[in-house]
């Protein structure tokens, strides 16, 4: 038996902070708020359901039905292959297979997985590719009662990369043949994904950051005026409103010239385009995947002017910046800049019955 199909859902992003969107399904797509919390280690269960309890009241929202972005540094994302076999002997199959890469007991763990497509070899054996993932069952509880708390029922526990495939396929895919990279560069953390209909084909995390960004912008530069050092309040200004400097006589308050912030940015600029490189040839060559000719930029890149344009000319491919303002609607009050920075965790409240979830099974069999 289905379950009904619901009118509204709030979805949960934990991380570093919390994050909370309310989005209505009907009569159109229309997120109706969102805001970011910062949440303290120590005090976070008690922070959270307060939160969600003022988020609620704040928004006058009246159903009780979440998505929760699953926020845990264990999840194990992998991509793999196995004969053919029914769909009931796939997930311990799985987990025999990957037991020894995961970093945490598979047997106390939620998995899930997509068959990415079935392959046919020469011999007529048939040869599933798969994606799993996993993580463990006890952090996924934790977040669940934190939710659960504020007087919220979960629907789905998913992580946040496979919000991005549900963001593509619904609204940047234009034939099954293409497949769309997209590249989140966040504050600690970095990774690229490869999605090809409605399948996550092929995730790499990168060692590119925010963070790593401003560690470079905050060297010591010898000039002929000096030893030359930018505050942390001018690090977070050339970043966030300067951006990737591409006029070398630019000057920056009779600081440091446009050309030397290039010179400090250039050589984690250059690892990242050489990171990407390395991913594309490995998705085309090892995974037969079709060409890449677009990248989508996510994550707190999307804040940071030219690293687009940027990327363009180094790697000839089309670099866009992901947008949501001509896809969906939103009440005049939404911060759309905050939403799009967040549209993974839209994504995720998409086609939400469908695809990856690894909400434990007691939670699922409550009802």
């Amino acid at each position: 038996m289905l379950p009904k199909r619901i009118d509204a859902v709030l979805v949960v992003g934990l991380g570093s902070g919390l994050t909370l969107i309310n989005v209505e399904f009907k009569p159109e797509i229309k997120v109706t708020a969102i805001k970011n919390y910062p949440v303290s280690n120590e005090i976070r269960d008690e922070n959270i359901a307060q939160a969600i309890s003022n988020f609620v009241q704040e928004n006058n929202i009246q159903h009780k039905n979440a998505i929760l972005n699953l926020a845990t540094s264990s999840v194990f994302v992998k991509r793999i292959q196995l004969p053919a076999m029914p769909d009931s002997e796939l997930p311990e199959a799985i987990a025999w297979q990957i037991k020894a890469q995961a970093s945490f007991d598979l047997a106390k763990a939620c998995l899930d997985y997509e068959i990415v497509k079935e392959v046919t070899k020469e011999d007529g054996a048939r040869i599933f590719d798969i994606m799993c993932i996993a993580a463990p069952e006890l952090e996924i509880k934790s977040q669940v009662m934190e939710v659960k708390k504020a007087g919220f029922e979960c629907r789905a526990v998913i992580p946040l990369l496979f919000g991005y495939t549900k963001l593509v396929k619904k609204y940047y895919l234009r034939d099954n043949k293409e497949t769309i990279a997209v590249l989140h560069i966040g504050e600690e953390k970095s990774n690229i994904a490869f999605h090809k209909d409605s399948n996550l084909e092929f995730y790499r995390e990168l060692p590119i950051s925010i963070n790593k960004l401003r560690e470079v912008l905050s060297g010591t530069m010898i000039s002929d005026k000096g030893k030359i050092q930018l505050t942390p309040s001018d690090i977070e200004d050339i970043l966030f409103s300067r951006g990737i400097l591409m006029d070398e006589a630019f000057v920056y308050k009779d600081k440091m010239g446009g050309g030397q912030i290039l010179a400090m940015l250039r050589p984690t600029l250059e690892r990242l385009k050489a990171e990407l490189e390395r991913s594309l040839t490995y998705y085309t060559s090892q995974l037969k995947g079709s060409i890449v000719n677009n990248i989508l930029l996510s994550g707190l890149a999307l804040r940071i002017p030219n690293v687009d344009k940027f990327l363009n000319k180094e790697l000839s491919l089309n670099i866009q910046k992901i947008s949501l303002r001509d896809k969906i609607k939103f009440a005049p009050e939404v911060n759309l800049e905050i939403l799009e920075e967040n549209a993974a965790l839209f994504g995720l409240a998409l086609d939400y019955e469908h695809g990856i979830n690894l909400m434990p099974r007691e939670f699922r069999l409550e009802k």
